[in-house]
């Protein structure tokens, strides 16, 4: 179970890290919207949907298998809470990521919060035992 704990710590901060890069990087580079003011709204709805369909599905995953892994044996509980991790962290980070591209196009400081938000519900998303084994038991209640 160590072994995949340093794993998908490993995954988090090689996943994650870029993105706090990529954003400042692109904050501090825009200096003037790219788009229309009509654009900008139409942009920002489209994030904001994926944001707020992405998160609650990608949780919806993540308890899931957490349920499923209660009953099963260690090997089998490991591959089927990596998936759901790892699905968890690539839509949290794809939204991330996303934010600094579309703060140059628009400059708007909702991209800006967006990727606070974001970038809070990843670093509570990171892979500890406690984590992993509070869940379980707390579902198990």
């Amino acid at each position: 179970m160590e072994n995949f704990l340093i794993q998908l710590k490993r995954f988090y901060m090689l996943l994650s890290t870029p993105a706090l890069a990529v954003f400042a990087l692109c904050y501090f580079a825009a200096d003037e919207p790219l788009v229309l003011e009509q654009t900008r709204y139409y942009i920002l709805i489209v994030i904001y949907i994926l944001a707020l369909v992405s998160v609650p599905v990608s949780s919806f995953i993540m308890r899931r298998a957490v349920n499923k892994c209660a009953g099963l044996s260690e090997q089998d509980q490991v591959a089927t809470y990596n998936r759901a991790y790892r699905i968890r962290l690539f839509t949290l980070n794809i939204i991330s990521y996303l934010c600094g591209p579309l703060y140059v196009l628009t400059l708007e400081k909702g991209c800006c919060y967006l990727f606070a938000i974001v970038t809070i519900v990843i670093l509570l998303s990171y892979p500890t035992r406690s984590f992993v084994f509070t869940a379980q038991n707390r579902d198990n209640d």
